[in-house]
């Protein structure tokens, strides 16, 4: 009879390599996290500043609003905050041909930020590149025109969400992975065998 001794048997395996993969997995959270939230503070703070840009018209200054990329535009009144109706507003194309103004119809969207007050009444769409003329009659109003100001505060939540989701799947991945590697190796071979 012999007896056999593995020096595996008198300690566990090194677990450095998966404190690693924990600690990576860890790491790609915290950055995840950290990323999400200082772009959710970089979008907010564009879309509060994004009023100040607004092309602003009156009776009696007609503004052009320089449209580099075709969509959708808002009209915003601000001042007395009359409806469409009463300001009577005309916008031209770039080729000078007549473009409909429709009511905003999504909802109730104001803002208060960089000096300026208003509400969505009215909005057209820009179909070209190329200023547009933006006019109205009523010495009483006063409107800006520019981006839908809803359409950015959603675009505030969803790229967050998108970077802290991509960046917990990845941890999680990492974290799984490094489990199932730990459950792999299992328990050293070797220990106290008898013959």
């Amino acid at each position: 009879m012999s007896i056999q001794a593995s020096g595996a048997a008198f300690g566990a395996p090194p677990e450095r390599r998966f404190q690693v993969g924990f600690w990576l997995a860890g790491g790609i959270a915290t950055v995840a996290v950290v990323a999400a939230v200082a772009l959710g503070i970089v979008r907010f703070v564009d879309t509060l500043s994004q009023p100040g840009d607004y092309v602003r018209v009156t009776a009696a200054t007609p503004g052009f609003l320089q449209v580099d990329h075709p969509g959708e535009r808002v009209v915003y009144t601000e001042g007395a905050q009359l409806p469409l109706y009463q300001l009577k507003v005309h916008v031209a194309a770039p080729d000078g041909a007549a473009v409909p103004v429709y009511g905003y119809g999504g909802g109730d969207v104001t803002y208060d930020t960089s000096g300026h007050s208003g509400r969505a009444v009215g909005k057209f769409t820009a179909a070209a590149k190329g200023p547009y003329r933006v006019e109205m009659t009523n010495p009483d109003g006063q409107i800006a025109v520019g981006l839908d100001l809803f359409d950015d505060l959603i675009g505030l939540f969803v790229g967050p969400l998108i970077v802290l989701g991509a960046g917990l799947l990845l941890a999680a991945a990492v974290l799984v992975g490094t489990i199932l590697a730990r459950r792999r190796s299992g328990p050293q071979d070797g220990g106290i065998g008898i013959t």
